[in-house]
C-alpha cells in the first residue's frame, strides 16, 4: 500500500493495519465456543448474587437479579452446546486423551444445564426458597460453579492444549 503524505495519516494506516491482522489471527487462532465463558460468567454472577443475599442484604432484589442472571447464563449455555457438539461430532482424532477429555467436558456441562434448570425452576415456583441463609438453591449454584470450574479447564484443555476446533491445528 502506498505510504500517504501525512505522518498522522501513515500513523492511523499502520494501526489499522496492523489491528486487522491481530484480529484476524485471534480469530483463526480461536475456538467458537469462546461465547460459551459468557454463559459462566452469568451463572457465577448468579452466585455472587445469592452470597449477598445470604449475606443479609434487605428485600428481594438479589434474589432476582441472580435469578435473571441464571436463565441468561442457561440460554447462553445452550447456544454454546451447539458448536461444541458439532466439534465433537466432527473431531478427527488425534491425541488419544482429547476424545475422553471432550466427553467429561460435555457430561460436566449437561449435568450443570440440567442443575440450573432444577434451580431456575425452584426458584420461579417458590422465590421464598432462597431464604437469607443457605438455602436449597443456593446450595445447587454453589456446586453448579464448582462444575463449571471444572469444565472450562477440561474445555481450555481441549482447545489451548489440543487444537480442538481451532482452524489449522487439527
Amino acid at each position: 500500500m502506498p505510504q500517504c503524505a501525512s505522518p498522522i495519516a501513515n500513523f492511523f494506516r499502520r494501526l489499522t493495519e496492523d489491528t486487522h491482522a491481530y484480529s484476524r489471527e485471534y480469530l483463526q487462532a480461536s475456538h467458537p465456543s469462546d461465547a460459551g465463558c459468557l454463559s459462566d460468567r452469568s451463572l457465577g454472577f448468579s452466585l455472587v448474587c445469592d452470597v449477598i443475599r445470604v449475606a443479609g442484604a434487605p428485600g428481594e432484589a438479589w434474589a432476582i437479579v441472580a435469578l435473571y442472571s441464571m436463565v441468561g447464563g442457561l440460554v447462553g449455555a445452550l447456544g454454546a452446546a451447539i458448536p461444541g457438539f458439532i466439534d465433537l461430532l466432527f473431531y478427527k482424532g488425534g491425541a488419544p486423551p482429547v476424545g475422553k477429555i471432550a466427553l467429561t467436558h460435555m457430561a460436566i456441562n449437561l449435568t450443570v444445564v440440567v442443575l440450573y434448570a432444577i434451580n431456575i425452576w425452584m426458584r420461579m415456583r417458590s422465590p421464598a426458597s432462597v431464604s437469607p441463609g443457605l438455602s436449597t438453591p443456593v446450595l445447587r449454584s454453589i456446586a453448579g460453579v464448582a462444575l463449571l470450574f471444572v469444565s472450562g479447564w477440561l474445555g481450555g484443555q481441549t482447545v489451548h492444549v489440543y487444537g480442538v476446533g481451532v482452524e489449522g491445528r487439527e
